[in-house]
C-alpha cells in the first residue's frame, strides 16, 4: 500500500511538472520566463520551456517547478511512460495543438541561448504555439515522449543546428524525424551549410572539423550509414538560415516570416515595414565613417553588456585587457566570471519603487569611493573593476570627448544583436518625454481614456499609478526576451527635473536579454562605476584633424600638433579642425595663427557644457574664426551662421531643415514697441517656404555638415547640433530668436513628428518651475498658440503617452495666463502702452475700446481648457476637483452662449453623469 502510494504520488507530481512545462508561456502584454527546463540539471544554467503559448495562462514556474543538479539520460521510453501520458487527454491534445517544434544542442554558447530566447519570443508574440526542447537534458522517459509527440505532429520543425548537433544523439534523431517527414527549418549557428558533408567532417576537413571533427556517431554509439545521412540530407536543403553576429536580426526575422507564411498567416508587406522602419528611426545619426581610435573602450563596451563572449574582430581582446591591468590569465578568468561585484546583486521591485541593491564585502569598501568625490579625486579604475556581463554599461566624460560617438559606433557595430536600438536623449527636459516615446516603436498601445469616466474599472488609478503603469509596460517590454539595446544618450540628471522620479525606475532589470548604455557627464550614475571617457592620444588626434589632406610639411606638421594640445586633444574641436583644413583654402600653419588673432572675449558660462568653455578658450577662439569664415561666405554662409544661431531654442533633437530656415527670420525693427507687433505679423502669416529658400537652406546645411558644426539624420531633411555647438550658438545669438522660433513651430509644427520641439516652444511660453519665461505673446498669437498646440499636445500625451501631473501643469499654466488677460482687458483697458493688440482704436480718437471678439474667443478656449483639465482629473478619480472644473467652464459658456446653446446642455449632461457614478466609484 505504501508502495502504491508513494508511486500515485510521484505520478501525480510528475504530472504536475508537465502541465507547468506547458503552461509556462508568454502573453503579449507580459514578459516572459527566461528560457528553462523543469527538469534539468544545474541552477546556474536556464534551458527553454517546453512549451510555449499565448493561449495558456502563466505560471509562477519558480514555486512549482524544481531542478535537480545532475543530468539524467534515459534512451529506452517505457512502455509505462508512453501509456501514463496517453492517457491523460488534454496533454496530448495541447502537444497536438503545437504550431511548431524546437529544438538545440548546446546549454554553455551564450549567444546560441540568447538567439533560441529570441526567436522563441518573436514565435510566441506573434501566435505560433512552439514546443521548445534541449532533449539532452530532460531528466525522464516522459519529457522524451512529449517532446517525441510535439516533433511528430508539429507542422513545421525549426533545429538550430552547432557543430555539437552532430555528436548528440537527441539532435540526429530531430534531423532525421523531420528531414524524413519534410518539414524541417535548418538554422545553422556558427555552421554554414558547406560545412555539413559527411566526409568533411570525418576526414576533419576545413576550420571547424579540423578541431572538432571525426567520427562522431561513435560518441553516442551511432549507426555511421544513419548519421552521414542525416548530414548530408542538410546539405541538399532549399531552405535554410545562417546566423552569425552580423545578420542575426534579419535571421530572426526571416525565419519568423517563412515560418508564418508557411503556416498560412505570414504578411509579407509586414515585415517589409518592420524592417524598414527599424533601418530608418533607430539611430539618431548617421554612422561616422571617419570614427577614429576607442578600440579599448568598444571592447569593454562588449564585455560590460555581453560578458566573456568571443565575437568577430575581438581577436585582441585578452592583449588589450592585459595592456589595461590584467596582470595574469587567472586574474582576467576571475574578472570575467565575477565583474566588479564580490557581494550579490539583489533586486527590490514593488509597486512604489525599484531599485537594486548591492551586499557590499568589507573588501569592496575602497573600490567603490562616496558619491560626492570629484572626477580629479577619485581612485583611477582598472579593467578588472568593471561590471562584466551585467547588461548594463555607464560611459562618462567631459562634454565633447566623443560620448555619442562611441554609443554611436557601438550601436552601429552591434545592431543586428538587437531586434532594435532604442535611443533616447537624456537631456534633463526631455528625457521623460523621450522614454514614453517609446511606447509607440514598442508596439504599447495606451489608452486611459474612455467615454464612460472609467466605470467599467473597480476603481479609477490616480495620476502617479497611471504613469507608473505605463512606464511598467514599457519595461515589461523590455524584459519580454526580445533583446534591444537601450541607449541613453547625454543623461543630465538621475532625477526627472518635474516630479523627481528616479531614471532606475525606467530601467529593465540587469541581466536579462536587453542591454542598457548611458553616457553621461555626471561621475557617477546609479552607483554603476561608468567606463570613464578620455582624449584621444596624440596620434589619434593627428589624424582626425588629417582626415583628407595628404601631403604635410613639417611647419604645418608642428602646427597640428600645437593646434591639438591648445584644444586639449578635445575630439569635438579636432573634428572642427578637420572640416575647416578640407572645406577651406588654409594650411594648418596659417590656420593657427588666424585662431590666436582671434580676440578673446568674456562670456558668462554655465553648467557642464560651460565648464568646457572656461577651461578651454581657445575653442571659443576655433568657433570665432569658424563663425567669421561662414559670414564671408559670399552664397549661403550668413544664412547657415543664422541656422547655427537659432538652433539653440530648439529642442536637443533632430531638426526639420525647412523649420530651420524659417526660424532664422528675423524681424527687422529692433525697438521694444515693435518687438510685439512683429511677432504678431509674422503669427498671422500662414506662408511656407519657398522652393527656393528650402533650396538655399539644404545648400547652408551641406555646409554646416562639412564643417562638422551639424550632424546628418537618417531621416531626410533634418539636422542635428552638438550641445556644445548649440550653446556657444546661443550665447552669441541671444534672445533674439526666440520668438522666430516659435513662429516656425507654429507654422510648420505637427503631432507627434515635432513632439519635442512643440515642448521646447511651451518651455518659451510658460512658466514651469524652474524654468523662467522667455518670451511673451500677445494675445492673439497666445490663443492661436494654444488651440494648435497645447490643447493637441495635452490630449496626445495624456491619452497616448499617459503623462499626467507634466500635462496638467501645462493646462494650468495656459489658463492662469488667459484668466489673467481676461482680468486685464476687463480692468486696465485704460493703460494704452501694456497691451496696445487687446483692443481696438477709434479712428478719431486716442481711447481704446475692447474687442469683443477677441474677448469671447479667449473667454471660450479658457472654458475648453478648464473641461479638458476636468475630463482629465475624473479619469484618475479626482471628483471634486473636476466637478469644481467643469463647473467653472459652465459659467463661462453661460455668460458667452446663454443658458440655451447646445454646448451648455452638453455640459450639464456631463454633470449630471458624473454625480451618479461619483457614488459607485467611492464605494468601490
Amino acid at each position: 500500500m505504501a508502495s502504491s502510494a508513494s508511486h500515485a504520488n510521484a505520478e501525480e507530481s510528475s504530472s504536475s511538472i508537465f502541465l507547468t512545462a506547458c503552461a509556462r508561456s508568454l502573453s503579449p502584454n507580459l514578459s516572459p520566463p527566461k528560457i528553462t527546463n523543469s527538469y534539468i540539471f544545474s541552477s546556474s544554467f536556464t534551458d527553454p520551456p517546453l512549451f510555449s503559448s499565448t493561449s495558456v495562462p502563466v505560471v509562477d514556474s519558480a514555486s512549482q517547478v524544481s531542478s535537480t543538479s545532475t543530468i539524467l539520460y534515459n534512451n529506452n521510453i517505457s512502455s509505462s511512460s508512453a501509456r501514463r501520458l496517453e492517457g491523460n487527454d488534454s496533454e496530448i491534445e495541447r502537444l497536438k495543438s503545437c504550431d511548431v517544434y524546437v529544438g538545440y544542442c548546446g546549454r554553455k554558447e551564450t549567444l546560441l541561448i540568447r538567439f533560441v530566447n529570441w526567436l522563441r519570443a518573436e514565435m510566441v508574440m506573434h501566435g505560433f504555439l512552439c514546443f521548445v526542447s534541449y532533449r539532452a537534458t530532460c531528466s525522464d522517459a516522459k519529457s522524451h515522449v512529449m517532446a517525441r509527440i510535439a516533433m511528430e505532429e508539429a507542422p513545421l520543425g525549426v533545429v538550430i543546428v552547432t557543430r555539437k548537433s552532430f555528436s548528440s544523439p537527441w539532435s540526429v534523431e530531430e534531423l532525421k524525424i523531420l528531414l524524413g517527414k519534410n518539414k524541417l527549418i535548418p538554422i545553422f549557428f556558427g555552421l554554414k551549410q558547406g560545412d555539413c558533408f559527411s566526409r568533411d567532417i570525418v576526414e576533419k576537413k576545413g576550420e571547424i572539423w579540423g578541431k572538432y571533427g571525426g567520427t562522431l556517431w561513435k560518441k553516442y554509439e551511432g549507426l555511421e550509414e544513419e548519421w552521414s545521412e542525416v548530414v548530408d540530407g542538410l546539405s541538399r536543403l532549399d531552405v535554410k538560415f545562417e546566423v552569425s553576429m552580423s545578420n542575426m536580426r534579419d535571421c530572426v526575422f526571416d525565419a519568423i516570416y517563412l515560418i508564418g507564411k508557411k503556416l498560412g498567416r505570414g504578411d509579407a508587406l509586414e515585415k517589409l515595414k518592420l524592417k524598414s522602419r527599424v533601418a530608418i528611426e533607430e539611430f539618431p545619426f548617421t554612422r561616422n565613417l571617419n570614427f577614429i581610435g576607442r578600440k579599448k573602450e568598444l571592447l569593454e563596451l562588449k564585455l560590460m553588456l555581453f560578458g566573456d563572449v568571443q565575437m568577430e574582430g575581438d581577436e585582441d581582446l585578452i592583449n588589450i585587457l592585459h595592456e589595461k591591468g590584467c596582470s595574469s590569465n587567472n586574474e582576467l578568468q576571475q574578472m570575467k566570471r565575477k565583474g566588479k561585484m564580490k557581494g550579490q546583486k539583489v533586486w527590490k521591485e514593488s509597486k512604489e519603487e525599484i531599485e537594486i541593491t548591492y551586499k557590499y564585502n568589507v573588501g569592496d569598501v575602497d573600490r567603490f569611493p562616496p558619491r560626492k568625490q570629484t572626477t580629479k579625486s577619485r581612485k583611477k579604475w582598472r579593467a578588472s573593476d568593471l561590471t562584466f556581463g551585467k547588461g548594463i554599461a555607464c560611459v562618462s566624460g567631459e562634454p565633447g570627448t566623443g560620448k555619442t560617438e562611441l554609443l554611436l559606433e557601438f550601436a552601429y557595430r552591434y545592431s543586428q544583436m538587437y531586434k532594435m536600438i532604442l535611443w533616447i536623449g537624456g537631456e534633463e527636459r526631455f528625457a521623460r518625454i523621450n522614454y514614453m516615446n517609446l511606447l509607440t516603436p514598442l508596439g504599447i498601445d495606451l489608452s486611459i481614456v474612455d467615454d464612460e469616466f472609467c466605470s467599467k474599472r473597480a476603481y479609477p488609478r490616480n495620476f502617479q499609478e497611471t504613469e507608473s503603469e505605463s512606464i511598467r509596460k514599457v519595461r515589461r517590454e523590455l524584459m519580454r526576451g526580445i533583446p534591444y539595446l537601450l541607449v541613453i544618450d547625454n543623461l543630465e540628471n538621475e532625477k526627472d527635473w518635474f516630479d523627481g522620479r528616479e531614471i532606475m525606475e525606467l530601467l529593465p532589470r540587469f541581466g536579462g536579454e536587453s542591454h542598457v548604455i548611458i553616457s553621461t557627464c555626471l561621475p557617477m550614475v546609479m552607483d554603476l562605476q561608468p567606463l570613464q571617457l578620455s582624449n584621444l592620444s596624440s596620434d589619434e588626434s593627428m589624424s582626425l584633424m588629417m582626415i583628407n589632406l595628404k601631403d604635410v610639411n613639417a611647419v604645418d606638421d608642428d602646427a597640428l600638433k600645437i593646434i591639438g594640445e591648445r584644444l586639449c586633444r578635445l575630439p569635438l574641436g579636432l573634428a572642427l579642425v578637420g572640416g575647416i583644413l578640407s572645406n577651406y583654402s588654409i594650411d594648418p600653419s596659417k590656420l593657427l595663427e588666424a585662431i590666436r588673432l582671434m580676440p578673446q572675449r568674456e562670456i558668462h558660462w554655465s553648467g557642464n557644457v560651460g565648464d568646457v568653455f572656461k577651461w578651454n578658450p581657445f575653442l571659443i577662439q576655433l568657433f570665432d574664426f569658424l563663425f567669421l569664415v561662414l559670414n564671408e561666405h559670399k552664397k549661403h554662409g550668413k544664412l547657415a551662421m543664422k541656422m547655427l544661431q537659432v538652433s539653440g531654442w530648439f529642442a536637443p533633437s533632430p531638426i526639420p531643415i525647412s523649420m530651420l530656415a524659417l526660424a532664422t527670420e528675423v524681424p527687422n525693427e529692433s525697438a521694444r514697441e515693435c518687438f510685439f507687433k512683429n511677432c504678431y505679423k509674422m503669427f498671422t502669416s500662414e506662408k511656407l517656404i519657398s522652393h527656393s529658400n528650402l533650396l538655399k537652406a539644404k545648400t547652408a546645411s551641406n555646409m554646416l555638415i562639412r564643417f562638422n558644426l551639424a550632424r546628418c539624420s537618417p531621416r531626410n531633411g533634418f539636422l542635428s547640433f552638438h550641445d556644445i555647438t548649440r550653446v556657444y550658438a546661443y550665447r552669441r545669438g541671444g534672445d533674439r530668436f526666440a520668438s522666430s522660433m516659435v513662429r516656425a513651430v507654429r507654422i510648420q509644427g505637427c503631432l507627434p513628428e515635432h513632439l519635442n520641439h512643440i515642448w521646447a516652444a511651451c518651455f518659451l511660453l510658460f512658466k514651469f518651475n524652474p524654468l523662467p519665461t522667455i518670451m511673451n505673446l500677445s494675445v492673439s498669437d497666445l490663443l492661436s498658440f494654444i488651440k494648435q498646440f497645447v490643447l493637441p499636445l495635452a490630449n496626445y500625451s495624456f491619452v497616448s503617452l499617459s503623462q499626467c501631473d507634466l500635462i496638467l501643469d501645462l493646462l494650468r499654466h495656459s489658463t492662469e495666463i488667459l484668466e489673467s488677460m481676461e482680468n486685464f482687458i476687463l480692468v486696465d483697458a485704460s493703460n494704452d502702452e501694456s497691451m496696445p493688440f487687446c483692443f481696438n482704436r477709434s479712428s478719431k480718437s486716442s481711447t481704446l475700446h475692447p474687442d469683443p471678439l477677441l474677448y469671447q474667443d479667449l473667454a471660450h478656449l479658457r472654458a475648453t481648457l478648464l473641461e479638458m483639465r476636468a475630463k482629465f482629473m475624473l479619469v484618475c478619480g479626482q471628483y471634486e476637483i473636476g466637478e469644481q472644473l467643469y463647473r467653472t467652464a459652465l459659467n463661462i459658456k453661460e455668460v458667452i452662449n446663454g443658458c440655451e446653446h447646445s454646448e451648455i446642455l452638453s455640459t450639464h449632461e456631463i454633470i449630471e453623469r458624473l454625480l451618479s457614478l461619483q457614488p459607485s466609484f467611492l464605494m468601490a
